[in-house]
């Protein structure tokens, strides 16, 4: 109960102020600057420097809503000093759809602490910030330009209550105006 009226006062100071945004036909919170998600982190209890579920094992994909995984996608995460290593295998020429960008990347690091990560995944380098909310890692990002285009996102990933599945929800938006929202569900092997 308390952390869902810290969730509220957060979204009601950081609406007022015009630092965040709703996007209504979603259904999440966006901030328009980096602040605004490392503000809800620390409001959230475990803080930016936090340590929430742990992800580590390897994780194979069990279900999929809002986009199709490749075949065979397997996604290992290790736990790091002040963060998450993520390798993703079993992709077959790199590709993927832009909705798993960075998700499937052959190896992705990820900081909890506040820290700015750069990550590449293809012609693409991805800005990110990562805070704990609650038992929820939250991840927004921002995509270099390619061919005229970009992307920014955020994933949220988190456990369930046995620790043998893990969801991320994933938003992303293009700068052409395209919106994707999608669910990969996991299974720890």
């Amino acid at each position: 109960m308390v952390l869902f009226l810290f969730r509220v006062l957060f979204l009601v100071i950081f609406l007022k102020r015009g630092e965040g945004y709703w996007y209504e036909e979603k259904g999440y919170f966006g901030c328009t600057g980096w602040d605004c998600f490392i503000g809800g982190g620390a409001l959230e209890g475990a803080g930016a420097t936090g340590w929430g579920a742990d992800f580590s094992g390897e994780w194979r994909v069990v279900s999929a809503t809002g986009t199709v995984p490749p075949d065979g996608f397997v996604m290992r995460v290790e736990r790091a000093s002040t963060g998450f290593r993520f390798t993703a295998t079993g992709l077959r020429n790199g590709e993927t759809g832009l909705t798993l960008l960075g998700l499937t990347a052959p190896d992705f690091v990820l900081s909890t602490d506040g820290r700015e990560d750069l990550n590449q995944d293809g012609p693409f380098v991805l800005h990110s910030k990562t805070v704990w909310i609650g038992a929820r890692l939250v991840t927004s990002w921002l995509s270099s330009e390619f061919l005229g285009t970009s992307f920014e996102g955020q994933w949220v990933r988190f456990l369930s209550a046995d620790g043998r599945e893990m969801t991320i929800e994933i938003h992303a938006d293009s700068s052409k105006g395209q919106h994707s929202n999608a669910v990969l569900k996991f299974q720890r092997r």
